[in-house]
């Protein structure tokens, strides 16, 4: 990927001398719209020479490519995009540059690491939204059996499920 900020070329790390001019008058802290007027500018310059007839060959291979990296900042979405690409291409760059080159290891040198079990506890928080729980299920049936003359079984049958639920939980 390039990087027209800096004119380089992400993978290689190569500088482009013909992306010079765009990387002079646009940065990533430029909107997207000061981004594009200002390689609007460039093209203008650029067509200017070209009729003029003193574009060099560095020039005439910008501004074949000019209407492209315009397009990259044609809208705050495309410029977001195209950051968000230069971002990883970048990172991936770096990993890449990080990344340790593996030892050989003996297969008699190693280590054997103990196996030892881990006892998993239960958080309190758990147990304090399970009777938070129960109490307000308890609360709903009472309203129920008070505003709809709803039987004393219904009720029994609900403190059943609550508990039963509550078991599920734990």
């Amino acid at each position: 990927m390039i990087d027209y900020y800096k004119a380089i070329d992400t993978e290689t790390g190569q500088e482009l001398s013909y992306l010079r001019a765009v990387s002079n008058r646009i940065s990533p802290e430029m909107s997207a719209q000061d981004c594009f007027v200002a390689l609007s500018f460039l093209r203008e310059e650029l067509e200017e020479l070209w009729t003029n007839g003193t574009l060099d060959q560095e020039g005439e291979r910008l501004r074949n490519e000019l209407y492209t990296i315009r397009q990259l900042f044609f809208s705050d979405y495309e410029k977001f995009q195209y950051d968000r690409k230069l971002k990883q291409a970048r990172r991936k760059v770096l990993e890449v540059e990080q990344k340790p080159i593996p030892k050989r290891v003996e297969v008699s040198a190693k280590k054997e690491i103990p196996f030892a079990p881990v006892r998993v506890t239960q958080a309190k928080e758990s147990s304090l939204n399970n009777y938070l729980f129960a109490a307000l299920s308890f609360v709903i049936l009472l309203s129920l059996i008070l505003f709809f003359n709803i039987n004393v079984i219904v009720l029994i049958i609900g403190a059943v499920l609550i508990v039963a639920l509550m078991l599920l939980m734990s």
